[in-house]
């Protein structure tokens, strides 16, 4: 698998994964997380972005869910470490975030925040729908495998978050605003 992060031709966005650190090279090298640091207000301040994609089955088998787990940590070690730089961590774990123990505690410990859910009281609606995304979509087929993490410097930031409908509809997720 290979991630990627797409940034306005404007932003002069940075690769900035530090090489030497043992936990970036583990998300490096399953080429499933990306990182950037993104100029923002006109270049006077920065943000770090970074994605990880999750294991295909991650739902339904353990030995999937595990190693969606060590590179959730991964990634979270890594958000945490940046502190008073904002970071945001887009994901699609492939699995419900509730259902990350490592998500849960850091969350409990205000390491991170998945913005997604603290915006709708810890009931976000499902990302996923196996048959085209659609608004209100429940039932077998659909699924909240989809969420954004931040670091308490990065949540500070966000005044509101949605999910967007009308432009995936031919898709399998919703995208952010």
């Amino acid at each position: 698998r290979r991630v990627c992060i797409l940034v306005h031709e404007s932003c002069k966005a940075q690769d900035i994964a530090d090489r030497k650190d043992p936990n970036v090279q583990f998300l490096l090298a399953s080429g499933r997380w990306k990182e950037v640091l993104v100029p923002i207000d006109k270049g006077r301040s920065q943000i770090c972005v970074a994605t990880l994609y999750g294991v295909s089955g991650a739902s339904n088998d353990n030995a999937k869910k595990e190693e969606t787990e060590r590179l959730l940590a991964a990634a979270l070690l890594r958000l945490a470490s940046m502190k008073k730089v904002p970071y945001v961590l887009t994901t699609d774990l492939n699995i419900d975030p509730k259902r990350m123990k490592i998500l849960s505690k850091c969350i409990e410990c205000n390491i991170c925040h998945d913005i997604v859910c603290d915006k709708h009281q810890g009931n976000a609606s499902p990302t996923y729908c196996k048959t085209n995304v659609k608004e209100g979509m429940t039932g077998e087929g659909t699924s909240r495998i989809d969420t954004i993490i931040t670091n308490p410097a990065a949540a500070n930031m966000v005044d509101d978050i949605d999910q967007i409908y009308g432009t995936a509809l031919a898709f399998d997720h919703t995208p952010f605003k």
